[in-house]
């Protein structure tokens, strides 16, 4: 009866403690060391950040979605009139420390012609 009662209580907590973790991503990786980080420790919103942080690397706040592949990252904010900004590969891949190219504050046409001068498969996602 008790080994049947701790496997219950076994079984429970192994799909809490799952649910738990999916839930929350600290961070979600994009190319090299670019992220988008969850709110909590470092940021209060989602946020595109470098990993590595050196002073000409990219962060923007308030991410509501990205689209990229390992040449481009596209980003929009959730506020603002031309919400978009995009990070552009200095050269072949985006790369921390790099000094890669920041578009910011453009328009979703201004962005789609951008992306489709790059070739290859693009991931996205949304974010709340």
């Amino acid at each position: 009866m008790r080994t049947r009662y701790n496997r219950k209580v076994l079984q429970i907590l192994f799909f809490i403690g799952i649910a738990l973790s999916a839930c929350v991503p600290e961070k979600i990786h994009l190319t090299d060391y670019y992220y988008i980080y969850a709110p909590g420790e470092f940021f209060d919103t989602y946020t595109l950040a470098c990993k590595m942080s050196s002073d000409n690397d990219v962060e923007v706040d308030s991410v509501s979605y990205v689209k990229w592949n390992n040449q481009i990252i596209a980003v929009k904010r959730k506020s603002g009139n031309k919400p978009w900004f995009v990070v552009k590969a200095r050269e072949e891949c985006l790369k921390a420390c790099n000094n890669d190219t920041l578009l910011s504050n453009l328009s979703k046409q201004e962005v789609d012609s951008i992306l489709g001068l790059y070739h290859g498969k693009f991931q996205e996602r949304y974010f709340e």
